[in-house]
């Protein structure tokens, strides 16, 4: 008899023992009793310790997929990184659940593809990579929007399918995949196939299995993908690094680009970071010389331009309140033209608050400190945090049923454009990506110009790659600048910046109109001069006086309870005792309550540690979990996130 530690896929379990009657290599996918539930696990070792009493069979195996030791080895220190079990890690974001049935090789197809010519810039990033494909390194090509950073990594990609390797190609959205599956499918010389939560599970698994025995070479997806293993990985690509889309806001809290890095160390692979706007991290990790640095400042078609303009909507002549007559007349200016246009506006649903006529109370989540947001199409009011949908409006307050929306949301302005220009909207934001093939059907509708006005969120600010888009319009950006991130200036530019880059990347010329009721807001110039290396230093200045990544580390310690008075009272026990204790090069902030106070009838209060050195985040985690567990009350519960994103 055999004995083996084994990581079951249940929440806050590391490894268990288990016992079998043949030789079993680690990373075996196995089935186990975990408690009377019958679990996938996955053999991390074996074990000397027969000893103990009531020790379990392993159920069956799995002979169809195997965990390669680089791939466990890199799961174990994520969970050692975030401070999170084993079984939490590999139920939460291992792919083990799709991964029961064989569904045998991908199908061989006959392939045809374009030749990839580069330009001078492109010939350099390529060959600076491709001196160093045998080993480990982190390469940013910060390349402006239209520079063909997709043509580099094509090229590269096609290197490693000669040598017979593997590629990990990751993307921030999910939307992102539709359109770059055909840019690639035309470029690569094998097949590509796309993962992400929205494909069917039978068609997952299939992906699963063949990328897993080395039969799929190029696999593109969102954040999940990382997680699929391959049988010969020699490189991953994390497309638009900068965006916070890839950082994990569920348990246990990983950043998709952060892990990559560590996993290509670990498989001794390059891995490439591009964007046209890097995060401040890699901004600092390239201009230190941690990362190799390789620019890209010429645009595909060099001649193209897009003009910024500024709407001061204190001034301008409005439709409905909330839209420009200038925009409305260059949308229509451009259905004349047969040309198309982008229309951002970075809220979801129909209107963002719900009011009492009567008393001016604002609907609120009966279960969180949110206020619901309107939903025309099923008249209900939704709070995005708990999904919580109200019908019936009666005021908490004055018990009134009589109430009046405000605020602008994609539902709101897809519904004014298509009265404006009926047949020619479409929207595209996360209450419409219901599915892969709707994501396809969207986008497909704008490809072929059935419809040429694209209104959405955040998602239409990236990667879309259109010749007819000759007008991009930002509805309403100023609610951005009102929330309390220090992130925030970045993460706006970045957003601006890219959204820009989703015209003038063909030969016709662009034009940006953005409404706002601040036009003297120094981010909008910053657009304008289109110098980002300076905003960059002014911001890393800026940071490191502050000491704020990326010059320290942050640790966020999020406490929850039914009750605020009794949660902040063990809050601050916790950290006095904790200050005490602290790291002289290290701080703390805190407590206060969040932001958000309540989610899902639950109070929250946060605390901020700065750290210098990721090797006291054992040490921070075990001294929490031994004060809480000491002077907790009730049903208190904390989680530790690890390069937070999210204060909210």
């Amino acid at each position: 008899m055999y004995y083996y530690k084994v990581a079951p896929a249940v929440p806050y379990i590391d490894l268990l023992t288990y016992r079998y009657n043949c030789k079993l290599n680690a990373g075996t996918l196995v089935k186990i009793e975990v408690g009377r539930r019958i679990v996938e696990g996955i053999v991390f070792e074996t074990s000397s310790n027969d000893q103990l009493s009531k020790i379990k069979d392993i159920i069956s195996v799995n002979e169809h997929i195997t965990f390669p030791e680089q791939y466990l080895k890199f799961i174990r220190k994520l969970s050692q990184y975030y401070s999170y079990p084993l079984g939490t890690v590999i139920h939460k974001i291992v792919p083990t659940r799709y991964i029961d049935r064989f569904f045998g090789n991908v199908k061989e197809k006959k392939h045809t593809y374009t030749a990839i010519t580069l330009n001078d810039e492109q010939q350099v990033a390529y060959e600076e990579i491709s001196k160093q494909l045998s080993q480990f390194g982190v390469f940013l090509i910060y390349g402006v929007t239209g520079s063909g950073k997709t043509e580099v990594y094509c090229k590269l990609i096609n290197d490693i399918i000669h040598a017979g390797g593997q590629v990990l190609y990751i993307v921030p959205e999910i939307a992102l995949t539709s359109q770059l599956y055909e840019r690639l499918s035309n470029r690569l010389i094998d097949e590509v196939a796309v993962y992400h939560s929205k494909i069917a599970d039978k068609k997952r698994e299939q992906i699963l299995s063949n990328f897993n025995n080395g039969n799929l070479k190029v696999l593109l997806g969102a954040r999940s993908s990382l997680f699929v293993p391959g049988k010969n990985i020699k490189m991953i690509i994390i497309d638009e690094e900068h965006d916070s889309s890839f950082k994990q806001e569920d348990i246990p809290h990983y950043h998709t680009r952060d892990m990559a890095i560590l996993y290509a160390k670990i498989l001794n692979i390059p891995i490439v970071l591009g964007s046209a706007t890097p995060s401040l991290e890699s901004y600092q990790n390239a201009i230190s010389g941690k990362y190799h640095l390789l620019r890209l400042n010429q645009k595909f078609y060099p001649k193209s331009t897009t003009d910024i303009v500024l709407l001061d909507m204190k001034k301008e002549e409005l439709i409905e309140e909330f839209f420009s007559k200038k925009l409305y007349d260059e949308i229509h200016q451009r259905l004349k033209n047969n040309e198309q246009t982008l229309l951002l506006i970075n809220k979801k649903g129909y209107a963002s608050n719900i009011i009492c006529n009567h008393c001016g109370s604002i609907f609120r989540c009966p279960n969180c400190d949110v206020s619901l947001t309107y939903y025309k199409k099923n008249n209900h009011g939704r709070c995005h945090y708990c999904d919580e949908k109200i019908t019936f409006f009666i005021c908490s307050n004055c018990n009134q049923k009589d109430f009046k929306i405000i605020g602008t949301g994609s539902e709101k302005i897809y519904e004014l454009l298509n009265d404006l220009f009926p047949d020619e909207v479409i929207r595209l934001d996360q209450d419409t990506l219901t599915s892969a093939t709707r994501i396809d059907n969207i986008l497909k509708e704008f490809e072929s110009k059935k419809k040429k006005i694209l209104v959405g969120t955040q998602i239409i600010a990236k990667g879309l790659n259109y010749p007819d888009i000759t007008l991009i319009g930002v509805i309403n950006i100023d609610n951005m600048f009102t929330i309390p991130d220090f992130r925030i200036e970045e993460k706006s530019i970045q957003i601006l910046t890219q959204f820009l880059g989703r015209g003038g990347r063909f030969e016709k010329p662009c034009k940006m109109l953005i409404q706002t009721y601040n036009p003297e807001n120094y981010i909008f110039e910053i657009l304008k001069m289109g110098d980002l290396d300076t905003f960059y230093k002014v911001m890393l200045q800026k940071r490191k006086a502050l000491n704020y990544p990326p010059f320290c580390r942050l640790i966020r310690v999020l406490f929850e309870g039914p009750k605020l008075n009794e949660l902040m009272l063990v809050t601050q026990e916790i950290a006095r005792i904790l200050k005490s204790n602290i790291r002289l090069s290290d701080t703390m902030l805190g407590p206060s309550i969040a932001p958000i106070s309540k989610i899902k009838n639950r109070y929250r209060v946060q605390v901020i540690i700065k750290i210098k050195s990721v090797s006291t985040i054992p040490f921070y985690k075990e001294k929490i979990d031994s004060l809480f567990n000491t002077i907790k009350k009730g049903n208190m519960t904390f989680t530790l996130d690890v390069d937070p994103y999210n204060f909210m």
